[in-house]
């Protein structure tokens, strides 16, 4: 972790995505929570771009299971919304829209999600079929 660290607070790499994405990853399996919901914030608002696009999603996706946990449905939402903007088939924001619509009793909706979770899932996944 600290070699990791100080690699990701070069000067080279500070504003690099995937370094940054790759110390919140890092923080998520020591369960130091907080730690990598700092590092998710602080690039949770870079603009979409096609080189940052694969941690840009991922980074989103993690920050709003991090929000969904801490029932801050609402700002999981917006985040959720930024990655279906970019990847129309991403099969775990629709899985996580799905199970914050359910949350909020909005059964049609959840349904939707999860129609679409499936239908781009390849309809392989029993759980969400």
């Amino acid at each position: 972790m600290q070699d990791f660290t100080y690699v990701a607070n070069q000067e080279a790499c500070r504003d690099y995505v995937g370094c940054a994405f790759g110390l919140a990853m890092a923080y998520m399996l020591l369960k130091q929570v907080l730690r990598s919901r700092n590092q998710l914030k602080r690039v949770a608002k870079n603009v979409w771009k096609f080189e940052d696009a694969e941690y840009l999603e991922r980074w989103w996706l993690l920050l709003a299971n991090i929000y969904i946990k801490n029932n801050k449905c609402n700002v999981a939402s917006e985040l959720l919304r930024h990655v279906l903007q970019q990847n129309k088939a991403c099969i775990k924001a629709y899985e996580n829209a799905g199970y914050i619509a359910e949350k909020d009793q909005a059964y049609k909706d959840a349904a939707n999600q999860y129609e679409y979770a499936w239908k781009f899932g390849g309809q392989t996944n029993p759980t969400i079929g």
